[in-house]
């Protein structure tokens, strides 16, 4: 296979992490699709999700807290609302800009849609069976590489592996219980997950 090269030193990749959001609050701001779709993923996972904007475009999830009207800074800084991530999806430059520097200084996590260079975090593509998450990610350089890993990981995948991972994980919590030998609870946990992908 070809091997393409710029002559270019690569770029500092980013460090995958899982984090969980359940119940945590995340400010995303702007009405538009693209707000939208960051505020159905980011329920899906269980956060508090409060967005603001100038106008809504799109009917908003009903468990999102919305409210119509201009970003002020304090909006961010209010001390009764302390967010644990803040996406900025305006489509005005500036804007972004100027609440991706606010969210630095505050040491909060930001993502600026589509504007790497105003990010702290970026979104990888994501495939998602029950607790199965996997990611992938091209740094913010090609979101087309990154759907392209999603979809040709997700096909390798069994289409119950959701269903497996909690068997599995029925699976463990009574064997820790029952085995102190951490040597034969691997191989107990192996025979059963090469028993069940046989399924």
């Amino acid at each position: 296979m070809k091997r393409f090269t710029t002559g270019e030193k690569t770029g500092m990749a980013y460090f995958p992490i899982m984090i969980n959001l359940e119940n945590r609050a995340v400010l995303i701001i702007g009405g538009g699709a693209t707000a939208l779709r960051k505020a159905e993923t980011m329920l899906s996972y269980g956060a508090k999700v409060f967005v603001i904007a100038k106008e809504f475009k799109h009917e908003f999830p009903k468990a999102a807290v919305l409210k119509e009207k201009e970003f002020e800074d304090e909006d961010l800084l209010l001390k009764s609302r302390d967010y644990f991530l803040v996406i900025v999806a305006t489509g005005d430059g500036e804007v972004n800009a100027h609440i991706s520097e606010l969210c630095k200084k505050e040491r909060i996590l930001v993502n600026a849609v589509d504007e790497e260079e105003k990010c702290s975090f970026i979104f990888p593509a994501i495939y998602r069976q029950g607790d199965v998450v996997v990611s992938a990610s091209s740094s913010g350089k090609s979101p087309l590489v990154t759907q392209y890993l999603r979809d040709r990981i997700s096909k390798c995948l069994p289409e119950n592996i959701g269903e497996i991972n909690d068997e599995m994980g029925k699976l463990r919590n009574r064997i820790r219980q029952e085995m102190h030998s951490q040597k034969e609870r691997k191989e107990i946990y192996k025979k059963a997950l090469e028993e069940m992908l046989k399924e």
